[in-house]
């Protein structure tokens, strides 16, 4: 990546494959499955956060945004074994909402075969991984993160599918979050 870049003009070129990439990304997930993925997660009892790695930094914007809606939450994050922990209470009300890019975290699988099991439906955020991942989720939101999978791969893509999701809930949930965000600001002032 940075051996293609001209004069050193190292902003210029991210800028440019970033409005590539969001542009792609317009193609690749179409609004009806943002709604979809909005609608699963507002109807969810719990939501079960899953993101290793660099998807980590995603999860956790996603799920800070979720409990500001008032939404119950939990991170499935760490090694399998602290995963295990967190999913005994899993059932068929809760949505488990996973972020996996560029190749299969080693708990996606045992993750999804244990919501299967259970009833909780799963919506995977990915990359071009995402079409490779086993078992596949209920719903899958998959677009592209750079030029080729050997460059650099941006996060803005995931945070824009994660953004376009909780503006989604937003836009269509709006009574209940309005009230819900209210709520948060009046416990605000009380903690200031």
């Amino acid at each position: 990546s940075v051996a293609k870049v001209e004069h050193g003009d190292y902003l210029t070129d991210l800028i440019a494959a970033e409005i590539a990439a969001l542009e792609t990304l317009a193609r690749s997930v179409p609004q009806a499955d943002i709604d979809q993925a909005a609608d699963m997660i507002f109807e969810a009892r719990r939501l079960f956060v899953f993101g290793q790695g660099h998807a980590q930094s995603v999860a956790g914007f996603l799920q800070r945004r979720l409990d500001r809606f008032g939404m119950t939450t939990i991170a499935l994050t760490g090694r399998g074994r602290d995963i295990a922990e967190r999913m005994v209470g899993m059932d068929g009300s809760d949505v488990v909402i996973a972020l996996a890019f560029r190749k299969q975290p080693q708990s996606y699988a045992p993750l999804v075969r244990h919501a299967v099991r259970t009833g909780a439906r799963v919506i995977l955020i990915s990359d071009l991984a995402g079409p490779l991942m086993e078992p596949a989720a209920d719903l899958m939101l998959a677009a592209p993160r750079g030029r080729s999978g050997s460059e650099f791969q941006t996060p803005t893509i995931p945070f824009a599918m994660v953004n376009g999701i909780v503006l989604t809930i937003a836009g269509r949930h709006e009574r209940e979050i309005i009230g819900r965000l209210e709520k948060l600001s009046e416990l605000f002032n009380d903690f200031d």
